[in-house]
């Protein structure tokens, strides 16, 4: 089974998957290579890194606040995350595993309709 297959069946299941991969990309959000050239003119240096900390500082922000309404959507939704992925397949580039969002319930019949425990 892949993960993306995850929330087949389920209620809302878009909703699901939006709410898992959202997860995914908030907490380990692509790299970029933003590399500062150095030159020996004073402290425009210093005003450049400056500028690109509070740039990556700013960018941090609006990912946890992602994630922060991302995890409230998922819980006054009544569900939890559930991590599914020492039994399903990997379908992001990045290698990571949508979890399963869901009450407990439907997380342990997903578990046993599957014959994962």
């Amino acid at each position: 089974m892949k993960d993306t297959q995850i929330h087949e069946g389920l209620p809302e299941k878009e909703i699901r998957d939006f709410l898992s991969s959202s997860i995914n990309d908030l907490i380990f959000p692509e790299k970029t290579d933003d590399n500062l050239s150095f030159d020996n003119y004073g402290y425009s240096y210093s005003i450049a890194h400056c500028k690109q900390q509070i740039e990556f500082y700013q960018k941090e922000l609006k990912r946890f606040e992602s994630l922060s309404a991302v995890q409230t959507l998922v819980k006054n939704k009544g569900w939890e995350e559930f991590d599914v992925s020492e039994w399903v397949e990997r379908t992001n580039l990045k290698g990571l595993c949508r979890n399963f969002i869901g009450t407990e319930e439907e997380y342990e019949k997903f578990m046993k309709t599957n014959k994962f425990e």
